[in-house]
């Protein structure tokens, strides 16, 4: 099983298609920082990796007022058959969140940090 998936991430720039710049205290959120997927006891199952980020349009529409810096991963050779897989990125701080096998091979992936 893989997964295929973009992190927004809140940042000031307004200008679409800028590279990401992370804003002081997200630094541990950039390109290269480690995807980790792991099973309910806390075993690591999968790594993978954020590639680099772009600003995008917000939720609101418009990148000037409500920007996104989204970081694209993918992480490869997810073991099956687990009830839940933790998906974490950056510090431990961060925490992680739940999905189901199903949420992760339909792609229902969505993680957000910050604003």
């Amino acid at each position: 099983m893989d997964i295929s998936e973009s992190l927004p991430l809140q940042n000031g720039s307004p200008a679409v298609g800028n590279p990401c710049v992370p804003q002081a205290g997200y630094d541990d959120i950039a390109a290269g920082a480690q995807v980790v997927i792991s099973d309910t006891d806390g075993e690591t199952l999968a790594v993978g990796e954020l590639r680099d980020g772009y600003l995008q349009d917000g939720p609101g529409g418009s990148a000037f007022f409500q920007s996104v810096c989204e970081y694209p991963f993918i992480v490869s050779r997810i073991p099956q058959g687990e009830k839940f897989y933790a998906v974490h990125i950056g510090n431990t701080n961060r925490g992680e969140r739940n999905y189901t096998q199903a949420q992760l091979e339909a792609g229902e992936i969505a993680l957000s940090i910050g604003g």
